[in-house]
């Protein structure tokens, strides 16, 4: 195999890397079907938001869609924690990687973040979770902190975010623009070529198709391709492989 004909395969594999990137969906995304608004929580990442608890008057540090510093350097268990409290041990409430965001429930602008943590309460079968509800108003406050139980937070915040921060996600990523590029380089690439072997050098049948030995041997393409690669990766020589 040539190396032109690596760069082929190349250049296919990455066609397959950029469609399967552009499917990858940012947990801290939400696109509400029901208003058309799109939103991105991960602006408000970083952040350590403070608030007192309505029954223990601990105070609360969380963050939003990402972890929380004061939780992580304060030997709490189960990092990394995006939520945390002294109950009256340092305890997370909330994992970053066990996070899900949903529209609100009522017509209010903005969304939900339910973050939970994977380990029981106070044995048992509940789970110490927090579920955050951010209104979209352009300022940035903990309006209230609701203890359920030992085991259950429920955070009230109004933050900068929805619209006030970003509009309703459209268009293509470059990886659909690419794919769209290459398709109709294909597609062109087809028409003039059967077009000019019929009419120029009046090629019959399927001889008509441009390069049509080369499709025809495009499977063994593919293959030696891989094999190659695989070679490459396990440090074994891959014979079918010929520099040119």
């Amino acid at each position: 195999m040539t190396y032109w004909k690596f760069s082929l395969f190349f250049v296919i594999l990455s066609v397959f890397a950029l469609i399967a990137q552009s499917q990858i969906v940012n947990p801290c995304e939400l696109n509400n079907e029901d208003t058309g608004v799109y939103y991105n929580f991960t602006k408000l990442a970083g952040k350590d938001w403070t608030g007192t608890g309505s029954t223990s008057g601990a105070k609360y540090h969380f963050s939003i869609c990402s972890s929380n510093e004061f939780c992580n350097d304060s030997a709490v268990q189960l990092k990394p924690s995006s939520v945390c409290a002294p109950r009256p041990t340092m305890y997370t409430f909330g994992n970053q990687n066990m996070i899900q965001i949903s529209p609100r429930t009522d017509d209010e602008d903005g969304g939900v973040v339910d973050y939970q943590t994977g380990s029981t309460c106070g044995g048992q079968n509940n789970v110490r979770k927090t579920t955050i509800n951010i209104l979209c108003t352009g300022e940035e406050s903990v309006q209230s902190i609701t203890e359920i139980g030992n085991c259950q937070v429920i955070i009230n915040v109004t933050a900068a975010c929805g619209n006030h921060m970003s509009s309703k996600k459209g268009g293509l990523g470059g990886g659909w623009i690419f794919v769209i590029i290459l398709l109709s380089v294909s597609a062109a690439y087809i028409i003039f070529g059967t077009i000019i072997n019929w009419k120029v050098r009046h090629h019959e049948g399927a001889n008509i198709f441009p390069n049509i030995d080369f499709w025809r041997g495009f499977g063994t393409l593919i293959t030696d391709g891989v094999l190659f690669i695989r070679g490459k990766i396990s440090g074994t020589a891959y014979h079918g492989y010929q520099q040119v």
